[in-house]
């Protein structure tokens, strides 16, 4: 969520709020958590205003002990004063209420005085609560306690919020995730490994980790490289974003597409989609074996195929100069995934031999 203080922009009377929006921008892939890519405003805007002392941010944290027989809650606040004097006396009231893992209702309240803010400063405040016999927070039983904020100024109102706080603790042991030490298995992640038989380059000689779309989640993670779309972040923006080893693919659909990758630095392209497939519901129809071969005649990059490909039409794929194949329901919705694994593997292996 994005705040813009517009107090300064302000005038007597009627005001119209005007809002500039671009397609791409530095932050894009950071704000772009939950993958919509739409042009303008599509959620709510909300115009506040703010009293000139009040909470500019809070951050809520509660971590169990060992047996979890208990749990430490820290809300740390940060409180600003925008006024031109200096404000004493500031009250922050806050009260935590709940059922601990008896059923039974608890309730918890800490009283903190800021003696004085200068103006134009803020202060840091850390309130600290030791729940006994806490409700832990999980997906299966998310429960949650209230949280009841309260600023003052000499027993005056200046701002009451309402939150919630889970007690959780999440570690990773090993490859496994455990959420207050149960283990936890991800039934969806956005990733996508590429697999290429040896072809001569350097980049595909063994199976590398692909982000797909999340340029910043490829780089956090410490992945071989990110794959894009044609309605992602441009190839070119991307390289220039990366490290020099860092791999860019990006999916196409036509020869120009494909150029054009290949000229913003792309290591390798994807017909995207070869055939129809049900795996991505908006990936359109196949663009068929015929785009394929025309592709790979016009670039000198490595070409991948995706989308609509199984055991029975890889060979064919292979013949119309595709380098390797990228599958979802071929092999993750086989009994034994492994096994398909190899299996495809072998069937690339021998549909290059025969080319």
């Amino acid at each position: 969520m994005k705040k813009f203080n517009v107090t300064e922009l302000i005038r007597p009377g009627t005001n119209k709020l005007a809002v500039e929006v671009y397609r791409w921008s530095d932050s894009s892939y950071i704000e772009d958590q939950d993958m919509w890519r739409l042009s303008g405003i599509f959620r709510s805007v909300d115009l506040w205003t703010r009293p000139n002392v009040h909470i500019t941010d809070y951050v809520i944290t509660a971590i169990p002990n060992e047996d979890y027989s208990k749990a430490t809650a820290k809300i740390n606040f940060q409180v600003a004063n925008l006024s031109k004097k200096s404000r004493k006396n500031i009250g922050l009231e806050v009260a935590i209420n709940g059922k601990d893992n008896k059923g039974k209702d608890v309730s918890y309240s800490v009283v903190k005085n800021i003696k004085k803010i200068a103006s134009g400063e803020n202060a840091c405040v850390e309130v600290e609560f030791n729940l006994d016999n806490p409700s832990l927070w999980s997906s299966e039983k998310p429960n949650l306690y209230d949280v009841d904020i309260l600023l003052n100024n000499k027993g005056k109102e200046l701002e009451h919020f309402c939150n919630h706080l889970g007690v959780r603790k999440v570690e990773i042991r090993g490859d496994v995730i455990y959420y207050n030490d149960k283990p936890v298995k991800i039934k969806g992640v956005n990733r996508q490994v590429v697999e290429v038989a040896e072809t001569g380059s350097d980049y595909f000689e063994k199976a590398l980790f692909f982000v797909n779309d999340r340029l910043d989640i490829a780089l956090a993670a410490g992945a071989d490289g990110v794959h894009v779309g044609q309605s992602d972040l441009p190839a070119a923006v991307v390289r220039s974003l990366v490290p020099k080893d860092f791999l860019v693919g990006v999916s196409v659909g036509s020869v120009a597409e494909a150029l054009a990758a290949e000229a913003d630095g792309a290591d390798y392209v994807a017909v995207s989609p070869v055939f129809s497939t049900a795996s991505k519901h908006d990936a359109g129809d196949g663009h068929g074996l015929d785009t394929a071969r025309a592709i790979c005649d016009a670039v000198s990059v490595p070409v991948v195929g995706i989308g609509g490909l199984n055991k029975d039409n890889i060979p064919e794929v292979i013949s119309a100069g595709i380098e390797g194949i990228a599958v979802i329901s071929a092999m993750v919705s086989q009994e034994d995934i492994s096994a398909s694994a190899a299996e495809l593997s072998a069937i690339i292996a021998e549909a290059k031999r025969s080319v």
